[in-house]
């Protein structure tokens, strides 16, 4: 049986299931994406050439730190996501 949003009562998305009620999360999910992509491409050049791309772009000072935040939280995040998917809890939610 096709699960339908509590919100607008419509159908689930071929992509993850949500209806597009919820599409602010596949723009949340691409930016994640990208921020985790950036992050693996600077910590590869650091350890490859010792080369750090984010310090080389924003110097040593704050806006580096924020960046390095982002690409914390957007592991968390990714994290919690793959989790949710891996136990089934978005499952068992919907069967209740």
């Amino acid at each position: 049986m096709k699960n339908t949003c509590e919100i607008c009562k419509e159908g689930e998305c071929k992509e993850c299931g949500a209806c597009g009620c919820h599409s602010h999360w596949h723009v949340l999910k691409r930016v994640t994406l990208i921020i985790l992509v950036i992050g693996g491409i600077n910590w590869s050049l650091y350890g490859l050439w010792n080369f750090n791309l984010v310090e080389f772009l924003f110097g040593y000072g704050f806006l580096a730190k924020v960046v390095y935040g982002l690409f914390g939280v957007a592991a968390v995040y990714k994290l919690i996501i793959h989790l949710i998917k891996w136990c089934g809890w978005k499952n068992k939610e919907n069967k209740k």
